[in-house]
């Protein structure tokens, strides 16, 4: 039960968009957890009139729809689930025991920040989390359960696991939709006011005839099968494109070796004819400057200069 308003001051942040870590970390939406968890060990550490901190976070903490590589064979959050071959190729989908997976991946590559979190709660502060249209994923109460799990499993050196747990479960709350105060504070994510992000089923957002999976917002869909796979070429603006084709023809592309994975060291093009193979996704028999590799190369975006090296 949460404690009288009166005793706290309230902090809000949005839109962390926390993400797996991936082998570019250029290409994650956040990857600011030192600068994260400093913002918090300074409000732990300075109260306001002896008050203590209700941390709100107003949704889209989470990034459920960015994640690069599948699932490995055997994953254990996965046992017994069937992925299909969008899945795969993609992402695993909304059922509670994918997001599952998809939010165990994100936090795990999170532990500075998780630590953090842990502190915080340690030091008699609350958390309360929000959805917004990113993570509306943590409607599942099982992925709510395993974020409290993951935190918990986070904690310091000094407190026990079962302290810990216990911390975790008394102050950190998940609210469906929106965080009220009456007199004080309203605070909600906004997804709602936007055709383009909006659930038609926020407090309860179920595909009605297939209620094992989330009905979600038409952004969803171009981040999953579009923006997913582009990410790397700017991760903080590529889901406010007002034109697709008009940001398809600024991209730039070019070859990329499939032997030794280097982007070759011809210079990436805007040619329409280069952009009409791009399409096609096949270029005309090259010889790669790298490994000696001759053959059709596959073009790629080129998110960053051509030097004939792997990226990394």
């Amino acid at each position: 039960m949460s404690l009288p308003a009166e005793d706290f001051n309230y902090l809000v942040v949005s839109d962390l968009h926390l993400s797996e870590a991936e082998r570019n970390p250029a290409g994650r939406f956040f990857h600011f957890d030192e600068d994260f968890a400093d913002f918090l060990r300074h409000y732990r550490l300075s109260y306001v009139g002896g008050r203590r901190w209700r941390l709100i976070i107003d949704g889209d903490f989470i990034e459920f729809f960015q994640v690069t590589e599948p699932p490995e064979p055997g994953e254990r959050l996965l046992r017994g689930v069937t992925l299909t071959a969008s899945d795969l190729r993609f992402f695993p989908g909304t059922e509670w025991e994918k997001s599952v997976w998809k939010l165990d991946r994100v936090l795990r590559s999170h532990p500075q920040l998780l630590l953090a979190l842990a502190r915080f709660l340690l030091a008699g502060n609350e958390i309360y989390i929000l959805r917004g249209n990113h993570d509306v994923e943590m409607f599942w109460p099982q992925v709510q359960d395993h974020f409290r799990l993951v935190l918990a499993q986070h904690h310091p050196a000094d407190t026990t696991y079962m302290d810990m747990k216990a911390a975790v479960q008394a102050r950190l709350h998940f609210r469906p939709w929106f965080f009220l105060e009456k007199d004080l504070l309203y605070v909600e994510h906004g997804c709602q006011y936007d055709p383009f992000r909006t659930n038609e089923h926020n407090l309860h957002p179920v595909v009605p005839d297939k209620p094992s999976q989330i009905h979600l917002p038409l952004s969803a869909f171009s981040m999953r099968y579009f923006a997913a796979r582009m990410a790397v070429v700017d991760p903080a603006a590529i889901e406010n494109v007002n034109s697709i084709p008009r940001y398809l023809g600024r991209l730039p592309y070019a070859p990329e070796c499939p032997h030794c994975r280097a982007v070759t060291s011809q210079s990436a093009t805007h040619r329409l004819a280069d952009r009409v193979c791009a399409v096609l996704a096949a270029t005309p028999v090259r010889t790669c400057a790298r490994c000696g590799w001759a053959g059709r190369m596959r073009w790629r975006l080129a998110h960053e200069p051509s030097h004939g090296t792997r990226p990394r």
